[in-house]
């Protein structure tokens, strides 16, 4: 689109008042097609189906689109969207429809045509020139110009490669009929089209097939990376390789003096340190050898002044290092990167996607568009392009050699791999991308999340990544250390690396199925639609299925099916409008405000919005809140805060606060938003800032249940001294007469957040799942409704908007002990009717772990230092209903681990270390570490000296099979970590039950066991031990368990185990081929199938398994971009093109002749048959060494042409099974099948129920309009009756489905099913939810 400038200050004052104008606090936006919407929609159907087409004839007939659907007026400034489309008036005819639809359609379909390629998403930047996100947009469109600049250059204007020219095929043929603005400027389009009959608009609104792959180019490597901060012991390296002043003194040497004059001690390392140094290393029998030591230096072709040297530098870092001194602020560095392994498979299907389509759409031009005059005399295409489009419309895309017998489809898939790896070469060659090898931390970083404990084997090789090169972080600006550290980094950053699935500006379309099959709804692309997620990977495969009733017919596996009930469920959550929470945003957060005829921001202004004097730029916390937003938390939470503000803004901003989410579901049936930030799947924050866009009378019953939501969210909060804060376990009247109570108290809160802060929890950043900002929001509404409540004195007239929300009580328990009839779990999970009173499992698993662990507990207690007065206090903190909670959750969930809940990040993921210190063995360790031999102790101590100087095969060698002889790397291996004189101890990591039960509290006992390895204070060295005490695994052999453990099993009387056991019964029977082990949920209930669940897995392997279909290799660069000597068969006697011999060969060459190449790289190049990536830079750096060579240069452009592993599906079905995962997780996913069902049964009924539904689903936690829980509460327990009354386990096991062995043994033990319900007559606990 192109712009004249800005708007018009009518246009801004219009645009930045819109919102006060629109938004009526509580009302619900009226959608076309419903009874009481007003404009030309009237007669619309109920719902539409199709938002697109609906658009389009809403927008040609208010003449904003012409009847080609392209904008009338391409100046963004003269016809700005936001007011020509919001705004009465302006329209050429007609009115707008209520709500301004047309607006909200048009956001979000130019939205989702950005996603897919297919648009530009500058469709409203003009209009906020002060705003990040015109940063993001100025940024990408400068670096896809650059990209495709590069691509046209070396690629798609190569005649010698053929990928090129069938590019540059495709995006003529195309333009001829739908020219886009860069082919018609830059590609000959203008020639073609002398007369241009399209408008501006046209041509501005469309890209082709180059410039959408420069688009995912861009968009990829963004949003893909990460960034690393040099290391310390690096940058160290470094100063001391760079020397100053007239006597060369290095600047490592002189930082190490001024800082040891500073410290008052010595950081230089002396002579005598470097002596001592080599004789501890180079000993025998603790001697030294100088023997050892001369046949070392000449090993290393090393000097002994020059090891001198090097060894002073070595032990210098170490010094510095040991001390915590940190380099220079302005010699730290940061690297930008990304994972080859991950980006170029991402790239590569993009890729694939957009061939795909435009292939397609070339060809239908083909067939049926004579106006493309594909055979004119004069514009008519050369017998060369005659022939590479019959070679697209025939084969697919690019070159077919080795792919015969593959689909066009297929060969697309290898060919667009293969394309992705050379755009990939390109941009390297280019100067924007530089190859290294992947560090462990950033391995776990990248691909673990930070948890090295998912690191399943030992990574013999670490992956290569491509680092961003000065160049291309010049290009985008702002990616400096400084930049990063001070928060000033370029937006565009944060931008593409958060999540591309986002909320709705209008409401979803619906999800269908029919007698064709699914027809997924949610986004208005039907190319972005879904209604089942995360199981594409597992889709489309031909396979033959083998159940009796297929009689082996061709099949495409599916992971699900699902059904009728499904997509009524999903439809109906489709419907919720939402908005965000303004009490709590004005409460926590203040605003930059542009305002119109202001050049300059109105900073930190705080307010209610209704009655802000311009339009938002930013929202940012409070000074007071800032650091419970951000300090102390991941830059990718942090970022992702930002984000959820911004869109935040943008809710509000551009479309009058109101916004809806796109629903799908999982595998198991699991209901989900595709989006989770701003959705009641969201984090803390997230489900705070929402709320649903009606808001209903409370009625008397309606202010009860709000009162129960703020007991339930105020429990174990402290609200005053004096006063007794709210209790677990308390009855449904018993919660809302405490808040009658303290209700002054409480709406005081409510009313002053910031004198509050700690007791609210809103001081500083916390984690784990958390609710203090929901807390707040609770507060805010008790106080804003029981004020109104004071002008009107009726209930029923107070309107509230607050989602009430009811979680189940230990849901995946409730599910087991009803298959299972056991009458006692089933009381104390809140199914089976009691008391009246609710029961608390994780508060019994205390109890019993309190009772038969307190001995165990007392004897270390008494074994370490810790205070005996606070014995008690740990006692207690330990054995709480807090601490037990999360272990158990991870049991009934199919975790065996309990200890992750004790100790792990957010009570589920890896623990926090510590700096390694001294070990402490054990008898038995000590045993071992007297039998490991001599020499291989020496060798693993040099080795450990050597600072990675050596390799792990240095003492490897050493360790050798006592039979054959051969080195033995297991048994090497585990030596080596006896060995270790120091390592770290597993820490309580925030979020995990130890660490919010003992640490978090603060006082003597948080003092004594928290982290210091500096302090004086050495508890924090036991929380290992009482992490292991509490939660070791069952031992197979001694049945010894952790406390936490055994009291689960106890409690549940082993119930999880016995699910496990029979579900077991059909893993082991399975062949776990496809369909692997099937179950219908629910069958036989109604006229329709139930939803199918298959439990199936696979995984992807590496290029080591199979390289034939993996083009990701040297062998894969086009030979049109390659210098002859490296692609042509045979040159000077190599016989391997494209591979590291032919480079060898080359270097060979290089250097024939030259005196520059020292005597000992010369003896190597000679005499070596294997390829050194080290060696061989040295020597082009001996020969080459100020870069002029075009010769040396192209050789080293050459070497980063790296293999990489990507990991793709074998086509071979056994080979591709995941065979552990399948067996590990069929319990959980059976549960969370019947989990699934059970709220989407629930959303059914409520909508029935309710016309216009509001709810909120999480899983297991149920929530809707305060008025109307009463109503939800009921249909929930009716909802788990229909579900469980007539089916036990065994009846679900006589129906799951599975291939496999025909005479398998009966189950042994068989299943035990109890007495539950068994005198008749179902009553479920009225604390099934609460």
């Amino acid at each position: 689109m192109v712009s004249s400038g800005s708007p018009s200050r009518s246009n801004l004052e219009l645009i930045s008042t819109y919102f006060q104008r629109n938004y009526t606090k509580g009302k619900r936006v009226t959608v076309p097609g419903e009874r009481g919407a007003v404009g030309e929609d009237e007669r619309g159907p109920k719902k539409l189906e199709n938002w697109i087409d609906w658009k389009n004839t809403r927008l040609r007939k208010i003449g904003f689109y012409d009847r080609h659907n392209y904008r009338t007026e391409q100046d963004i400034n003269k016809a700005p969207p936001r007011v020509e489309l919001r705004e009465e008036g302006p329209q050429r005819s007609g009115a707008l429809t209520s709500g301004h639809f047309e607006f909200k359609a048009y956001m979000q379909d130019k939205h989702e045509q950005d996603l897919i390629g297919e648009g530009s998403p500058k469709f409203l930047s003009s209009e906020e020139r002060m705003s990040e996100e015109e940063e993001v947009l100025e940024t990408e469109d400068m670096l896809i110009r650059h990209v495709d600049d590069l691509l046209e250059e070396r690629l798609v204007g190569n005649d010698e490669v053929e990928e090129g020219r069938q590019l540059r095929l495709i995006r003529e043929i195309i333009g001829r009929v739908e020219p886009d603005i860069e082919w018609f400027q830059n590609h000959g389009g203008s020639e073609f089209h002398k007369i241009l009959q399209f408008s501006g608009s046209e041509l501005l609104d469309r890209t082709n097939i180059v410039w959408k792959i420069s688009k995912q180019v861009v968009r990829t490597l963004i949003s893909c990376s990460s960034q690393t901060i040099t290391e310390d012991r690096e940058i160290f390296e470094w100063m001391a390789a760079e020397s100053f002043g007239r006597k060369g003194e290095s600047f490592l040497t002189k930082f190490a003096e001024t800082q040891g004059l500073f410290l008052d001690e010595e950081l230089l390392a002396s002579d005598d340190d470097v002596q001592g140094s080599i004789e501890r290393e180079f000993g025998h029998d603790g001697k030294f050898s100088e023997e050892v030591f001369a046949q070392a230096l000449k090993s290393r072709g090393e000097d002994e002044s020059v090891y001198r040297k090097s060894r002073k530098e070595f032990l210098t870092i170490n010094n510095l290092l040991s001390r915590g001194i940190e380099p220079p602020l302005d010699r730290k560095t940061i690297e930008i990167w990304v994972g080859g392994i991950k980006w170029l498979p991402i790239i590569a299907s993009k890729i694939e996607g957009i061939i795909l389509k435009d292939r397609e759409r070339m060809i239908e031009i083909f067939n049926d568009c004579p106006e493309a005059k594909l055979d004119d005399p004069e514009y008519g295409l050369t017998e060369s392009q005659k022939a590479d489009l019959g070679r697209i419309r025939e084969s697919g895309f690019g070159g077919t050699k080795g792919l015969e017998g593959r689909t066009p489809e297929g060969i697309i898939e290898h060919n667009s791999r293969k394309l992705a790896n050379n755009i990939k070469n390109i941009l390297i060659e280019s100067g924007l991308l530089r190859t290294q090898k992947m560090t462990r931390g950033e391995y776990t970083s990248y691909f673990l999340g930070d948890d090295d404990s998912l690191e399943k084997k030992r990574i013999k090789k670490w992956p290569g990544i491509l680092v961003f090169s000065r160049e291309l972080k010049d290009l985008i600006g702002s990616s400096e250390f400084e930049h990063f550290e001070e928060g000033r980094e370029n937006s565009i950053y944060r931008w593409l690396r958060m999540p591309r699935d986002r909320w709705m500006y209008c409401p979803p379309r619906p999800h269908r199925i029919d007698s064709a099959g699914q027809i997924p709804g949610g986004f208005l692309n039907r190319s972005l639609s879904k209604i089942a997620s995360n199981v594409s990977d597992y889709e489309g495969f031909e396979v033959i299925d083998r159940r009796p009733e297929k009689k082996s017919e061709s099949s495409k596996t599916v992971r699900c099916i699902p059904n009728e009930e499904v997509i009524e469920a999903l439809n109906a959550l489709q419907e919720t409008q939402w908005e965000i929470n303004l009490d709590l945003l004005e409460a926590v957060c203040c605003f930059d405000l542009s305002t119109p005829g202001r050049r300059e921001l109105r900073s930190s202004w705080s307010g209610k919005l209704v009655e802000k004097g311009g339009l938002i730029n930013k929202i940012r916390p409070k000074d007071k809140f800032e650091s419970a937003f951000y300090e102390g938390g991941s830059r990718t939470e942090n970022d992702e805060r930002k984000l959820l503000l911004d869109w935040a803004r943008m809710i509000i901003e551009h479309n009058g606060n109101v916004f809806w989410h796109s629903w799908v579901c999982d595998f198991r049936g699991r209901i989900l938003p595709r989006c989770s930030i701003l959705s009641p799947h969201d984090s803390d924050l997230g489900k705070a800032l929402i709320r649903f866009k009606e808001w209903r009378g409370l009625g008397d019953s309606g202010f009860f249940w709000l009162k129960v939501h703020v007991h339930n969210l105020m429990e174990g909060v402290d609200i005053g001294e004096g006063l007794e804060s709210a209790k677990k376990g308390a009855t449904f009247q018993e919660r809302s007469d405490w808040v009658d109570e303290n209700i002054e108290t409480l709406r005081e809160i409510g009313r002053s957040p910031v004198e509050n802060q700690v007791r609210l929890y809103l001081d500083k950043r916390r984690y784990g799942r958390r609710e203090d900002f929901q807390r707040l929001a609770a507060l805010l509404e008790l106080e804003r409704v029981c004020s109104e409540f004071e002008e009107t004195r009726d209930w029923s007239l107070v309107r509230s908007g607050l989602p009430i929300h009811l979680d189940a009580s230990c849901n995946g328990y409730q599910h087991v002990s009803t298959l299972l009839r056991s009458e006692e779990l089933a009381e104390l999970v809140n199914v089976k009717k009691s008391d009246g009173r609710p029961k608390d499992l994780y508060g019994k698993v205390a109890e019993v772990a309190r009772e038969d662990g307190i001995g165990e507990l007392t004897d270390f207690l008494d074994k370490i230092s810790l205070d005996k007065s606070l014995h008690a206090e740990l006692v207690d903190a330990v054995f709480s209903r807090s601490v037990a909670k999360k272990p158990t959750m991870i049991r009934v969930y199919g975790g065996k681990d309990v200890s992750r809940g004790l100790q792990g990040r957010r009570g589920r993921g890896r623990p926090d270390f510590s700096k390694p210190i001294e070990r402490e063995h054990t008898e038995r360790q000590k045993e071992k570490l007297n039998e490991i031999p001599e020499v291989f102790v020496i060798a693993f101590n040099q080795f450990l000296e050597s600072e990675g100087k050596l390799s792990e095969n240095f003492y490897l060698q050493h360790s050798l099979h006592k039979r054959t002889g051969k080195i033995a790397k297991k048994k090497g291996e585990g030596w080596a970590r006896l060995l270790k004189p120091k390592a770290p101890r597993r820490l309580w990591a925030p979020g995990s039950s130890l660490h919010d039960a003992i640490i978090e509290p603060g006082g003597p006992l948080s003092d004594f066991f928290k982290y210091d390895p500096e302090g004086s204070g050495e508890g924090w060295k036991h929380q290992q031990s009482l992490t292991e005490i509490l939660g070791r695994r069952m031992n197979p052999f001694t049945m010894e368990a952790g406390i936490y453990t055994e009291a689960i099993q106890k409690v549940t009387g082993l119930a999880y185990e016995q699910i496990e056991g029979a579900l077991s019964y059909a893993v082991e029977n399975c062949d776990r081929l496809w369909p692997g082990v099937c179950w219908e949920v629910l069958p036989n209930r109604g006229k329709s199938p139930g939803y199918v669940v298959h439990q199936y897995y696979i995984r992807r392997q590496g290029a080591e398994t199979s390289r034939g279909g993996i083009p990701f290799q040297r062998m894969s660069a086009y030979s049109g971009l390659l210098p002859e000597w490296y692609s042509k068969s045979k040159y000077k006697g190599n016989t391997s093109p494209k591979s590291t011999s032919r480079l060898l060969r080359r270097v060979v060459e290089l250097c024939s002749g030259r005196k520059s190449i020292g005597n000992d790289l010369k003896d190597w190049l000679e005499r070596t048959k294997r390829w050194d990536e080290e060696k061989v830079l040295e020597i082009l750096e001996s020969i080459d060494s100020d870069g002029e060579s075009n010769e040396c240069r192209e050789v080293r452009a050459l070497i980063e042409h790296k293999d990489y592993s990507v990991q793709v599906f074998n086509p071979n079905e056994k080979k591709r099974l995941n065979r552990k995962k399948f067996g590990d997780s069929i319990c959980p996913n059976f549960v969370h099948s019947l989990d699934a069902y059970h709220m989407r049964s629930v959303v059914r009924k409520m909508s029935k129920k309710r016309s216009r539904l509001s709810f909120w689903a999480v899983h297991d936690a149920f929530g809707t309009h305060a008025c109307d829980v009463e109503v939800l509460r009921r249909e929930i327990i009716d909802a788990f009756t229909e579900l469980h009354s007539d089916r036990t386990l065994k009846d679900w096991m006589k129906e799951l489905d599975w291939v496999g062995k025909e005479d398998a043994p009966p189950l042994d033990p068989p299943i035990k099913i109890g007495n539950l319900w068994d005198m008749g007559g179902i009553e479920l606990s009225d604390y099934l939810v609460g």
